[in-house]
């Protein structure tokens, strides 16, 4: 039930010193409030401040901020405040209007928040998808840790037990330890407790109370000072497998693929979405992330208790992405879950040599047979959409192949996706990506650097055309048609790339277009050069495979129609898409 609104309300407001207008004009600087410099606790939704007037009356080393969207509540707040100080200077407590929704325009790290109070919130229900609305959801509390002091606290308290329930996913899932929890808190003799109006009537109608504090890990926050100094070597490695990798249209069409390193302090670098292997560079065109936590999340999760799989892994590194001073916040590759599992280099790509064998059916048999005599063991998994799935389905190989062999697998084959190589010697991460790369080729009568070369020529007017005999002579062969090339495709860059950017027709393709001419096997594009050569290479890749497969008699595994939707409508690849060729 709603609180009437009340006609002194802004005229007290205005007169109430502790009451703070404009709270993101003060970002960073809310300890200048306070005439101590102590510990800053947060309440977000305070309410009317019964509660919130007794726990700060009850503890002066403690400075308190109080945030509720509604100005005529924090009114009568302010009045509550009063009432419990009495005589008393109210100098550990401030109030605001604030969006809770909004609260990262609000606060940063600079506020140091200690500990946050979220007090019977609204349950929004989640079957009316209202839930990312709720307060203590993965969206919000990625939020809070931007903000919160490394250790930080969260104390929750609900009458709603599906709130409650999902709640305690929520913290596992945005990287909280639950370290206290109780379904009857009055019960349970926890002790403080400082009663809202709510909570008294709940007590007087004998309902229980839930409550649970939730810890933030404290490799959420790390220190980041003279990271480049300190991460200067592993940087240069970093960028070295990335650009011998990056650099090879064979390996990498476009900005696909993408590699790691593990750094100091728990953190990793991973290519940013968007970005293409060959811009890696030790000051750009990846982001950091704290490993060890996205590591904890992988090994200590039994993905059949999440109700989300994919937002759970999503939510996991948002939260553990980090800033670092001197270098462009970015996005993370999507596929920085598996990447955290995995050993200290790590090159994920999209190899025409290894593709030959994870887009055809035969996959295993095809491994076994060039691999065997290998230094190393490897594994492969089935096709399993990129994202935090992948990431289970990976950490669950690596385990049987260990379990058999002894060792972990150096080489991890993703059907209709491509091949993972890792190592803690950034070497020894090329040179078994390379390995592999020449034992596939062979096996499939191939050399290594066998790829037709791809180029695109300029034509003026902003068009430009595929030089590639090869290519063209596939396409002009009538084997690979439009449906063929638009809708069976053999991996998610096919898809990615191609759609909505590439047809057969006649005449100049429309902008953003790449468009093939049947009648002159012309491949033209309307679009900036780098983008064409992406497109051009894709289509030179997905040539290469099928021809070679289909001449050794393989059999063609192609993504279904399940793959195709989550790729279709996958905001990450929209994301990557839009950066191609920039």
């Amino acid at each position: 039930m709603r609180m009437r609104r009340k006609p002194w309300t802004e005229i007290e407001l205005a007169a109430c010193p502790f009451m703070i207008d404009q709270p993101s004009t003060h970002i960073g600087r809310w300890r200048e409030f306070f005439k101590k410099d102590q510990p800053v606790h947060l309440e977000i939704g305070c309410g009317k401040g019964v509660a919130t007037a007794q726990m700060a009356r009850a503890h002066p080393e403690i400075n308190y901020i109080a945030i509720d969207e509604v100005r005529h509540v924090l009114a009568v707040s302010v009045r509550n405040v009063h009432a419990a100080y009495g005589d008393m200077p109210v100098e550990n407590i401030v109030f605001s209007a604030v969006d809770a929704m909004m609260i990262h325009d609000t606060f940063n790290a600079e506020d140091g928040i200690g500990r946050i109070y979220i007090s019977f919130p609204n349950p929004w229900d989640e079957r009316a998808k209202h839930h990312k609305r709720r307060l203590t959801h993965p969206r919000q509390l990625n939020q809070y840790r931007a903000f919160m002091k490394p250790g930080g606290e969260i104390w929750f308290k609900t009458d709603d037990d599906a709130l409650f329930t999902a709640t305690k996913r929520y913290f596992r899932e945005a990287g909280f330890e639950v370290t206290y929890m109780t379904d009857d808190l009055h019960a349970s003799g926890f002790e403080p407790n400082y009663l809202s109006e709510h909570e008294m009537l709940y007590m007087r109608e004998g309902k229980k109370i839930h409550f649970m504090i939730a810890k933030m890990n404290d490799g959420g926050m790390k220190d980041m000072g003279n990271f480049f100094e300190k991460n200067a070597g592993a940087l240069e490695s970093f960028t070295r497998v990335s650009t011998e990798v990056g650099l090879r249209a064979d390996y990498v069409q476009g900005g696909g693929g993408n590699t790691s390193a593990k750094l100091a302090d728990g953190l990793m670098a991973i290519k940013a979405s968007g970005y293409c292997l060959k811009d890696i560079r030790p000051d750009r065109a990846y982001a950091v992330l704290d490993y060890e936590a996205l590591r904890k999340f992988y090994y200590g999760t039994d993905p059949a208790g999440l109700e989300d799989v994919e937002k759970a892994g999503s939510d996991q590194a948002k939260a553990n992405t980090r800033v670092i001073e001197g270098l462009p916040s970015l996005r993370p590759s999507v596929e920085a879950g598996f990447h955290s599992i995995l050993d200290t280099y790590v090159a994920h790509s999209h190899s025409v040599y290894a593709n030959l064998c994870t887009c055809s059916k035969e996959l295993p048999g095809i491994a076994q047979k060039a691999l065997e005599g290998a230094d190393y063991t490897w594994g492969w998994v089935p096709y399993v959409d990129p994202g935090a799935r992948l990431t289970f389905s990976i950490r669950d190989e690596l385990k049987r192949v260990e379990a058999e062999t002894g060792r972990r697998p150096a080489a991890i084959f993703m059907q209709n996706h491509g091949l993972i190589a890792h190592a803690d010697d950034p070497d020894a991460c090329v040179r078994i990506h390379t390995d592999v790369n020449d034992r596939i080729a062979r096996a499939f009568g191939l050399q290594n650097g066998c790829f037709p070369k791809v180029s695109v020529k300029d034509l003026g007017g902003g068009l430009c055309a595929a030089e590639c005999p090869y290519l063209s002579e596939a396409l002009k062969s009538g084997a690979f048609t439009e449906k063929f090339l638009l809708e069976s495709p053999l991996y998610p860059d096919q898809l990615v790339f191609l759609t909505g950017s590439f047809a057969f027709g006649a005449g100049a393709p429309a902008e953003g277009m790449a468009l093939y001419d049947p009648d002159t096997g012309a491949v033209t594009f309307n679009m900036p050069a780098a983008k064409a050569q992406v497109i051009a290479e894709t289509l030179c890749a997905i040539v290469f495979i099928v021809k070679n497969i289909e001449a050794n008699g393989y059999t063609l595994s192609t993504l279904g129609e399940k793959a195709k939707q989550f790729i279709a409508n996958w905001e990450s690849e929209k994301y990557r898409k839009s950066l191609a060729g920039k």
